[in-house]
């Protein structure tokens, strides 16, 4: 009985997280088209980055469950969760790069070695 409640529990924070993640989609594509057009080329850059390593890391981690026995000395399981972990700092990155432009600010992308500092800093204001 644990395990049942255990995996209904995962299938729903698993759809749930899915669905918060491609809500972003249309909100960022339609920003690309207004107000991020001017910065189109540094936000594909940020874009590239958490597709990349986020779903990249999600696509190996279905290649180990989808080929488990044969695949399971790579251990990719394992690299799924740095690989998540490392593509929300380009989408907190492109958020924050967003919100500065709302904001009216002009803010320039510099990514970080790892991660670690910050990348998107601000210019002068129009």
């Amino acid at each position: 009985v644990l395990y049942t409640t255990k995996a209904k529990a995962y299938g729903l924070f698993l759809g749930c997280a899915v669905a918060q993640a491609l809500s972003h989609w249309p909100l960022i594509l339609w920003e690309l088209s207004g107000r991020l057009k001017p910065y189109r080329k540094v936000v594909m850059r940020m874009l590239a980055m958490h597709v990349g390593l986020g779903y990249g890391g999600y696509a190996i981690w279905c290649l180990e469950n989808a080929f488990c026995e044969r695949l399971r000395f790579l251990q990719l399981h394992a690299w799924w969760h740095p690989l998540a972990t490392m593509s929300l700092k380009p989408f907190i990155d492109l958020l924050l790069f967003q919100r500065l432009v709302a904001c009216g600010e002009k803010p320039a992308y510099r990514p970080t070695y790892l991660g670690f500092g910050p990348s998107v800093v601000t210019g002068l204001k129009d």
